[in-house]
């Protein structure tokens, strides 16, 4: 990777963009699902042209964000019903289908777990619940952080050794605009800085 800038015809060093962008704001479903995506630059510490670029994925699952789950719950009773229907329903028809009388003679309960946790993925996205969710981002920081040590834990002594890693921390406010109901949920990333794309 080449840390070379065009405008200042020499080598330099880099430093991130103090307001990163993004190409695509942060959105949240009626499930409460946050997704959006963030790109942070590396720009020239000489001139501030912009040489290398990353991106960041927002995928947040509803149960991933703190108190979420819970606030629909209780707001909508009728869906810790539908949950339970659908746990109920999806043991029952696998003790059928392996004609067991009850959960406990099931040889991999690992299994019995899985298909009703599956049920209640299905059970909340078919639901039709009350709440009304909306996402903001309240701040997004990028820092540089050099790995001190190996894979062993031993520390690193020369500085050529060192990998240097850029750690984006992005907060978001999420509200319920139906109720009363706010929480904050944070996504840090770490990126090595050689996975940055170059520009020029």
């Amino acid at each position: 990777m080449s840390n070379r800038c065009i405008n200042c015809e020499k080598f330099v060093s880099l430093e991130p963009n103090e307001d990163p962008e993004w190409n695509s704001d942060p959105e949240i479903d009626e499930d409460g699902a946050v997704t959006g995506e963030l790109r942070v630059v590396l720009n020239c510490a000489e001139c501030g042209e912009e040489m290398k670029e990353t991106t960041i994925e927002l995928d947040i699952s509803p149960s991933d964000i703190e108190g979420l789950e819970e606030h629909k719950e209780a707001e909508d009773p009728a869906l810790a019903e539908v949950i339970a229907t659908a746990r109920d329903k999806a043991k029952m028809d696998l003790l059928t289908e392996l004609g067991a009388a009850a959960e406990e003679e099931i040889d991999d309960p690992d299994r019995l777990e899985e298909v009703m946790d599956e049920a209640e993925e299905t059970a909340r996205a078919e639901h039709d619940g009350s709440c009304e969710f909306e996402v903001e981002c309240t701040s997004v920081s990028v820092d540089e952080q050099l790995q001190r040590t190996d894979r062993h834990g031993k520390p690193i002594t020369k500085m050529r050794y060192m990998k240097k890693f850029y750690v984006i921390d992005i907060e978001l406010e999420i509200r319920c605009t139906k109720h009363d109901w706010s929480t904050t949920h944070t996504v840090q990333e770490r990126v090595q800085a050689s996975h940055f794309e170059e520009l020029n």
